[in-house]
């Protein structure tokens, strides 16, 4: 779940990757305690490669027009050839 963006501010001392977070689920971003988190981007950082990843809208399936009316085609198609006929 996205969040108000936020970075460690031990990052510099440290040796961490200088990045800003605004993801929950992010891995990284859950190894930063509270109490060294500093709020907003830091102008020097860059967003977290897996936050921007985290943050994309999921597709779960799409088909356009005519893909659509094929597989629909195909699925009546397979329910009449599947009847039995007395």
């Amino acid at each position: 779940m996205q969040t108000a963006p936020f970075y460690s501010r031990l990052a510099h001392h440290v040796g961490s990757v200088a990045v800003w977070h605004d993801n929950e689920a992010c891995p990284l971003g859950q190894q930063i305690a509270l109490v060294d988190r500093n709020s907003g981007q830091d102008h020097l950082r860059a967003h977290c490669k897996r936050c921007v990843q985290l943050n994309q809208p999921v597709m779960l399936f799409h088909l356009s027009q005519g893909a659509y009316s094929d597989v629909l085609a195909g699925v009546i198609e397979s329910m009449t050839a599947a009847r039995v006929v007395d």
